[in-house]
């Protein structure tokens, strides 16, 4: 995600939408003491990193990488934002919600490895209510991602999290697996740039939802300090289990000490989050 900054063009009248208000809020939680949004966005983190680690740790099938080639992976996790976008809607007479995880980046991970790996999609467990979101240069959509100032193009927020459960969402509907007109309640871990806030816009009116968006505050809030460091603690964990020979401490002037353990085998790796 990026800072909020002026759109190059504004794409609204492109599609007519209904002239039809929906409600829409926005509340960004410094503090998060009563946990509004970091269980919700947890969840999303752990949905998409436990299935990408058991599928980089198959990719090494039992081999050790350096420090800095596992920060390749390490990057991708880290940096990416998770959302967990919360659809209501009614159904046969009954309200029904399915929640949208997403993350951001490129939907297969950069490893910095060789080979040619399995879709990542193929790892994540799905069910009735928990859905692998992503976007689809064949889906038929009337949400866009938009290019910002100073931008070479469009396409950089094609693979922003909330673009991809927006998308999803839109694609379900127009399967009826889901209804128009329900409410989202979305949770992120970043606040939205100018693209995902106008394409969330379009997704209301288009498709009649109300919208309550809440998400942590920047790099310098308390709340993403605790999310980042559950990401870090989950991402240190999984680096003893790949990385070389161990390195010295600063200052020690002493070679490298014995190596770590040797990652087990990729079936007893299922779940390796550090609480």
């Amino acid at each position: 995600m990026i800072a909020k900054r002026f759109l190059v063009s504004v794409v609204a009248c492109l599609v007519t939408a209904p002239a039809i208000a929906h409600d829409w809020r926005v509340q960004s939680f410094g503090s998060d003491p009563n946990n509004v949004v970091m269980p919700a966005v947890l969840d999303a983190f752990r949905f998409y990193a436990e299935p990408a680690s058991v599928w980089y740790l198959e990719q090494l099938n039992g081999a050790l990488v350096p420090y800095n080639k596992f920060m390749i992976f390490h990057g991708e996790l880290s940096r990416a934002t998770y959302a967990a976008f919360e659809y209501t809607f009614m159904q046969n007479g009954r309200n029904r919600t399915r929640i949208y995880y997403a993350m951001s980046g490129p939907n297969d991970p950069r490893t910095g490895l060789a080979g040619a790996p399995p879709h990542l999609s193929s790892y994540v467990v799905e069910d009735a209510t928990r859905v692998y979101s992503f976007a689809s240069s064949a889906d038929r959509t009337t949400l866009m991602a938009t290019q910002l100032e100073d931008e070479p193009s469009s396409a950089i927020h094609a693979r922003d999290a909330e673009f991809k459960a927006l998308r999803t969402i839109e694609r379900d509907i127009q399967r009826h697996t889901v209804t128009r007109g329900g409410t989202l309640h979305a949770f992120i871990s970043q606040p939205m740039c100018d693209s995902c806030e106008h394409v969330m816009h379009r997704f209301s009116d288009i498709y009649g939802v109300d919208i309550n968006v809440n998400h942590l505050e920047g790099n310098m809030s308390e709340s993403y300090y605790r999310f980042r460091g559950v990401v870090q603690g989950f991402l240190n964990t999984l680096l003893v289990r790949v990385r070389g020979a161990a390195r010295p401490a600063p200052g020690t002037g002493q070679g490298p000490g014995p190596g770590p353990t040797p990652p087990p085998p990729a079936g007893m790796c299922a779940r390796i989050f550090a609480e």
